[in-house]
């Protein structure tokens, strides 16, 4: 005969199994409805982030000529086993051959944290690289000794992802030098929430909520919620503007590699910073024009509006063919891409004239007009008259880059190198739909070097003796001898750390 206790007890018991049984019959009925009728959706957590937050760089780079993939706790990653062009990755997804975890006896190890200059992009074979000229030139010039290069270096990558690879995967190799390079990434603009918001909630996506997003259930009930969730957002927010942000800030930038310094000493890991260097001469502002149309898997545009909207603006450059044919060895077909997308006015010359100076008389603040009438008058080499339109451009909107830079070909072309010079560094500054690296990331470096007793290899000195402009495919990716250099500097900086 039961006792009260016992009844209670085998109640309660047989309730659970009934809905244990009910949610198993649930999660199993809506897996069938998930895989053969697509009803539900499978987007992660960290997908709609992206999506909402129109961070059009993640969309980008997931994909980047499919040699990458989406991954959880880095954004992305290579994908193990490529072997397509300069991309060789090992099973690991890490570029070059395999590698074991476990350093091997008598070898010294170098880690390479770095994006798509260390990656080697432009190049035509993977040894081309910097990191792997280097261990080249330690071979050469040290033959009793073993040196192994782990290059994660990964295209589009900020100082954050590097970070964050070098708590989870990096220091397990054992490395004995770590080489940072990172910036370009850093200082462009994305989407409304930068690097460490996204990747702060990818503790979500990691944790026990990423456990949670395999079940189907765990799915829908988002499916149902999320929606309302956002459209009480939206109405509380509906006033309210986002902005564009950085990918990261210069404070976080300083932080990340700040970090990386510490992970370095604590482990008695010796550490190199690289100064990035960037060319002046390629076209301010342009360069994410290509992208405005870029579309996610499910066709939607993943760009913000307001970028766009900047990027489709009617604005003439002072592009010279024949000088950019003379600085590459060739153009690439990338930067052919970049160079065509800018708008350029079309036919009569002097018809075009005379629209934006009738279009002046009623709109005398219009910048547009006032620029594009400076380049077409820089086309027939009236670099005086350009100039004085490109310089009331810049009166009226001073932190619009392509004035600046327009401006900065006009004085070069006129023989006034210095003041060219300085306009072009003007457009670098202000140009945040490129990814060139900005000063005030190179003094942050500066800073931390000096902080923590810590070489940093002046790239950008060496760059500039050697010619700058000469030693770039784009951007910011290095030539072949661009890369030299940055290897001959890097080795430079060993010796003074008494690696020989």
């Amino acid at each position: 005969m039961l006792t009260k206790t016992g009844f209670r007890f085998r109640y309660i018991l047989f309730t659970l199994i009934l809905i244990i049984l009910f949610f198993l019959f649930l999660e199993i009925t809506l897996r069938i409805l998930e895989s053969g009728l697509h009803l539900i959706a499978t987007s992660t957590d960290q997908e709609k982030l992206i999506r909402e937050n129109k961070l059009w760089q993640q969309e980008l780079f997931s994909r980047f000529l499919g040699v990458q993939q989406r991954d959880p706790l880095l954004l992305w990653r290579f994908k193990p086993n490529i072997n397509k062009s300069i991309f060789q990755t090992n099973s690991r997804g890490l570029l070059g051959p395999e590698i074991s975890i476990r350093k091997p006896d008598n070898t010294y190890r170098i880690l390479l944290l770095g994006d798509s200059a260390p990656v080697g992009l432009g190049l035509q074979r993977r040894e081309e690289a910097f990191g792997e000229q280097l261990v080249g030139l330690l071979k050469q010039r040290n033959p009793e000794k073993k040196f192994e290069l782990v290059n994660t270096a990964v295209p589009g990558y900020t100082s954050l992802q590097g970070l964050t690879f070098l708590k989870h995967y990096g220091l397990q190799f054992s490395p004995d030098l770590i080489i940072v390079y990172f910036g370009n990434n850093d200082a462009s603009q994305n989407g409304y929430i930068s690097d460490k918001e996204l990747m702060g909630k990818n503790q979500n996506v990691v944790g026990i909520l990423g456990a949670l997003n395999h079940l189907a259930t765990y799915r829908l009930l988002k499916e149902l919620i999320l929606p309302l969730k956002s459209y009480v957002d939206q109405k509380s927010s509906k006033d309210k503007i986002q902005e564009v942000v950085v990918r990261v800030a210069p404070e976080d930038y300083y932080r990340n590699m700040e970090e990386m310094v510490k992970f370095a000493k604590d482990d008695n890991i010796k550490i190199i910073l690289i100064n990035v260097p960037v060319p002046l001469e390629w076209p301010a502002g342009l360069q994410f024009k290509v992208f405005a149309s870029l579309k996610d898997q499910k066709g939607n545009l993943v760009m913000a509006d307001q970028t766009q909207n900047l990027l489709k603006r009617k604005i003439s450059y002072c592009i010279d063919w024949s000088h950019f044919a003379k600085v590459y060895d060739k153009i690439d077909w990338y930067s052919m891409t970049v160079f065509k997308s800018a708008y350029e006015d079309r036919g009569n010359a002097d018809s075009s004239k005379f629209f934006y100076e009738k279009g002046l008389l009623s709109q005398p603040d219009n910048t547009v007009y006032l620029n594009n009438l400076g380049v077409l008058y820089w086309k027939e080499s009236n670099y005086r008259i350009a100039e004085s339109y490109f310089r009331k451009a810049i009166e009226k909107n001073p932190h619009y880059p392509v004035f600046h830079y327009n401006l900065g070909i006009t004085l070069k072309n006129s023989g006034r190198l210095n003041e060219a010079e300085e306009e072009l560094e003007k457009a670098k500054e202000l140009d945040f739909q490129s990814l060139r690296i900005k000063n005030v990331y190179g003094e942050k470096l500066k800073e931390l070097s000096s902080r923590y007793n810590i070489p940093l290899a002046d790239a950008v000195s060496a760059f500039d003796k050697a010619g700058r402009e000469n030693l770039f495919i784009d951007h910011c990716h290095p030539t072949k001898e661009g890369h030299r250099i940055i290897a001959e500097e890097i080795y430079k900086t060993m010796m003074l750390l008494e690696v020989h």
